[in-house]
């Protein structure tokens, strides 16, 4: 007799269903459900990976630089990323008034004496 075996001796875990009584089983899909699509996690990170074409943590993009040429950059979302950590796992909301506090710090710290 195993662990679980001799724990549940004596216990009952469910009722038993009766000679002559039927019990129904309901298999539904998630798409049945109208709850699911209310209940999104509004965090961070998965709004990230939700908006953004991030491919194993990897985020690619690119923009034109000062003398117009087109540069690639590759942003790596891991722990060795400065905002990443501290911002993933907050509220969306929450993410975005923490980088713009961020922001208006690193303005004032780093004006020009």
């Amino acid at each position: 007799m195993d662990s679980v075996e001799r724990m549940a001796v004596g216990i009952q875990l469910w009722d038993t269903v009766g000679a002559g009584q039927q019990c129904t089983l309901l298999l539904v899909d998630r798409c049945d459900d109208p709850l699911t699509p209310l209940m999104h996690d509004y965090g961070y990170q998965a709004m990230v990976y939700d908006v953004m074409d991030i491919r194993q943590d990897r985020y690619k993009y690119s923009y034109r630089n000062d003398k117009g040429e087109q540069v690639t950059k590759e942003v790596v979302l891991n722990e060795l990323d400065a905002l990443w950590p501290r911002l993933r796992h907050l509220h969306i909301a929450d993410a975005m008034s923490t980088v713009s506090d961020d922001f208006k710090r690193f303005m004032s710290e780093s004006k020009a004496t």
